[in-house]
């Protein structure tokens, strides 16, 4: 993958027979006009002048800008829109007052139908670059706006006396510290309200700790906040007289990534709880999970939808177990490979509460594990990586085993796009792709690819 920040949306092999020659390249502080040509993935608009590449964020295709150029590369500029000349229709006031600054959302001043449409084109634009040979229309499933997120990441940022708690701004390394934010529920606001006034006269919890990760369950009945940095020092006593100042959290856990160890502790078991497709899912404070309250349901039924019955499934990247424990019911047999040993227990946990007597759990590296299992001819692959996709070496093993089946859950439309190529490569064709807002406001989105031999 290229650069994070956008250009993998794009070309940039011929630019230099693109730029016209009669055009000045730009430079730092430049002040140009120029139209938007499409969205990119990271909530960026491309726009281009005289042959040259801009980023710009918070444009959208159809309008007109005058922008300022803010950095340079070879291949392509970032700018800021200074003035609309032309905006589209479907534009709307944010109903966040710290939008323009926080990094946390890219879409709020575009309207939800609109961010939905949006969202598809990126995906197909991605797709169409990378050379995936799909070119069928994708639904997104929608997602209520307003308080899906049910984990959530809290930077912290002490300035001497004063304690700022909030998200990175869009471009640098501020906090931005909103009163509330949309993506969270009501009760997730007042645990950081909370926390807020007691850690801010907490100097030797707060020193040293970089951010707080707050956990709740889907029906918003428990809370879990995280201190999380370098050599944290306080006692469990200290911290539980912490936690009982927190009226709005169940838990507080304090987690010291020092010494190149990680060490743990919290006032109660850093667990929540959350039911999903009938079965109630136990989750580790610091295991994975999917954020969005309202659609993991949807999510899980489209993997269902996708595996026949009676196959035999190997979930690899499992986590808690999410997709294992659902598949179990049409599943003759089913192995999840997770290795994160919190992440192992908690799915062993859900198999168990499910009473469930045909889903393992093994703890390993997905395609050391993967290589080490007997073949089965008609095995159906489940995966859901992290935001890197797969690795070179697990698509390749594809190609060697050829499973029947391979169901691909990514948050990551040009890592899903370059595997997806590389699974086409190695003998594989697209059946199917449904994507899923999971993340609405920001300029993420959820994809479930099905692919066939």
């Amino acid at each position: 993958m290229a650069s994070e920040l956008g250009p993998e949306s794009i070309s940039t092999r011929s630019r230099s027979v693109e730029i016209a020659d009669s055009v000045p390249r730009l430079r730092n502080g430049d002040v140009i006009e120029c139209s938007v040509e499409k969205a990119v993935y990271r909530g960026l608009g491309l726009l281009r002048h005289g042959g040259q590449v801009i980023f710009v964020r918070n444009v959208y295709p159809g309008e007109r800008w005058r922008v300022q150029i803010t950095g340079v590369s070879k291949d392509y500029a970032y700018g800021v829109g200074v003035e609309p000349l032309v905006r589209i229709e479907a534009r709307r006031s944010p109903s966040c007052p710290v939008f323009s600054d926080c990094g946390g959302c890219a879409h709020l001043d575009l309207d939800y139908a609109a961010q939905l449409r949006l969202k598809t084109a990126v995906l197909a634009d991605v797709f169409a670059r990378a050379g995936v040979d799909w070119r069928a229309d994708v639904l997104m499933t929608p997602s209520p706006e307003v308080g899906w997120r049910s984990r959530a990441s809290v930077h912290l940022e002490r300035q001497g006396t004063t304690l700022r708690m909030g998200f990175k701004e869009a471009a640098g390394r501020r906090v931005v510290e909103p009163e509330s934010c949309l993506q969270l529920s009501e009760t997730m606001n007042a645990a950081l309200s909370d926390l807020r006034q007691a850690l801010a006269s907490c100097a030797e919890l707060t020193r040293e700790s970089r951010r707080i990760e707050i956990v709740e369950s889907y029906d918003g009945e428990r809370r879990i906040a995280t201190v999380v940095g370098g050599r944290i020092d306080m006692t469990r006593r200290r911290l539980l007289e912490l936690k009982d100042r927190l009226h709005s959290v169940d838990v507080l856990g304090v987690v010291s990534e020092g010494d190149r160890r990680t060490h743990g502790t919290w006032s109660a078991a850093p667990q929540v709880f959350s039911r999903v497709r009938g079965s109630l899912f136990r989750t580790h404070a610091r295991s994975f999970f999917q954020a969005n309250r309202y659609l993991t349901d949807d999510l899980v039924r489209a993997v269902e939808k996708s595996v026949p019955a009676a196959a035999v499934v190997l979930d690899l990247y499992c986590g808690a177990g999410l997709f294992s424990v659902a598949l179990a019911s049409r599943a003759r047999r089913v192995l999840g490979v997770e290795i994160n040993p919190r992440a192992v227990n908690d799915a062993r946990a859900n198999a168990q509460a499910s009473e469930l007597t045909n889903v393992e759990f093994v703890r390993g590296e997905a395609n050391q594990t993967y290589a080490r299992l007997p073949l089965d001819d008609e095995e159906t692959v489940v995966v859901d990586p992290p935001r890197g996709g797969l690795q070179r070496e697990l698509v390749e093993r594809f190609g060697e085993r050829r499973p029947a089946l391979i169901v691909y859950v990514s948050c990551d439309p040009p890592a899903l796009a370059r595997d997806l190529v590389r699974l086409q490569r190695v003998g594989y064709s697209l059946r199917s792709i449904d994507a899923f807002d999971l993340f609405p406001g920001t300029f993420h989105f959820e994809t479930v690819a099905c692919l066939t031999r």
